[in-house]
């Protein structure tokens, strides 16, 4: 792919049988935590999910228009309006440039952070650049937003250019890490990228909507493993030590807006690309929760699931989504969430 450096950026494993897999139905769907360890660091040091819950009902904006993609290609501009819009829903703010403001300061440097893997279902240039806008014209720097994934050729095969110069918008893959890091004892220990550690002053998170083998869902919470080395010791138990990097510090301090892409979407047999279960929700789901984000993009999977005649819940169980609001990261209680829904459905 042969683009300028300057920013123009624009333009494995295989399933296995999860018949034994936990599983988890809609209404029950994140209520409750599973027992164990990661219960009890949870309630003693960062106190309970519903105490999380009860202080504040998280707002989620879904904006959905079947214009966004057409023939398997985004259209950019309808992708920016889209985020606009559910900007303003979210923020409350009556211009896209003020909800930008209210959320994001002109001095400050912003990581993306994308996800890359497994092509085509994955953060889209498309989708990003309608973020970039959205903070240049609030009065960031170009310089001063990074997008952000593990690898340099990751992002380049989702269409991204690379870009680490001092001019336009950088885009790169993991510069060093942090040193070792926990959230509290008991919790997952990891580094964290230094991008995130050193440099960024907020972080936008920018996952695709689709299935993983492994947890169930991969969303914002699971895209953070993008930003460490040890991702694999995640993998197991319905994967709970997810949600512990999300409790780390630098991310609990600095992830300020979730924007979960789908304008495709894949609702069976991911994370890896499986043509037959891959549909255009053509939308974006917003939100400054994560947890919160998390439940209602797994709520629109599970949605999608059963309209295509798969019976049964979303498996193995959302473990880490439920940890993660036992850690009193954010709201994972459906009927807790304010979900705003915004636009004309397509293939729903």
């Amino acid at each position: 792919m042969n683009r300028k450096a300057n920013g123009q950026w624009l333009n494995a494993r295989l399933l296995e049988d999860m018949s034994t897999a936990p599983i988890i139905s809609r209404r029950d769907f994140f209520k409750g935590m599973v027992g164990g360890s990661a219960t009890i660091a949870a309630t003693c040091v960062f106190g309970t999910a519903q105490g999380a819950d009860e202080a504040k009902k998280s707002r989620v904006v879904i904006v959905r228009n079947p214009a966004v993609i057409a023939s398997g290609k985004l259209n950019a501009d309808v992708a920016e309006k889209m985020l606009n819009r559910s900007l303003c829903s979210l923020t409350g703010k009556s211009s896209p440039t003020n909800a930008w403001r209210s959320l994001f300061s002109p001095t400050e440097k912003v990581l993306i952070k994308v996800n890359c893997l497994f092509p085509p279902v994955t953060s889209n240039p498309e989708i990003v650049r309608g973020i970039v806008n959205g903070l240049t014209a609030a009065g960031l720097k170009e310089n001063n937003i990074i997008i952000h994934d593990r690898e340099n050729r990751e992002l380049v095969r989702a269409r991204f250019s690379i870009n680490d110069s001092s001019r336009g918008i950088r885009c790169r893959g993991t510069r060093g890490y942090s040193e070792w890091m926990q959230a509290a004892p008991g919790l997952f220990r990891t580094k964290l990228c230094k991008t995130i550690t050193d440099e960024v002053d907020a972080i936008i998170n920018v996952p695709s909507l689709k299935t993983h083998w492994r947890s169930g869902v991969t969303l914002s919470l699971k895209n953070l493993l993008g930003c460490i080395p040890n991702a694999g010791e995640t993998h197991g138990g319905g994967c709970p030590r997810i949600a512990d990097i999300s409790a780390l510090d630098p991310v609990k301090k600095k992830t300020r807006l979730i924007v979960i892409d789908g304008a495709r979407a894949q609702y069976n047999r991911g994370p890896t690309f499986s043509a037959p279960f891959v549909w255009e929700y053509a939308g974006i789901i917003v939100s400054t929760d994560s947890v919160a984000a998390d439940a209602v993009g797994a709520d629109e999977i599970l949605k999608k699931r059963r309209a295509s005649g798969l019976s049964g819940p979303i498996r193995p169980s959302l473990i880490h989504i439920t940890h993660a609001a036992q850690l009193g990261l954010g709201v994972s209680d459906l009927d807790k969430i304010e979900v705003i829904r915004l636009g004309e459905k397509k293939n729903a």
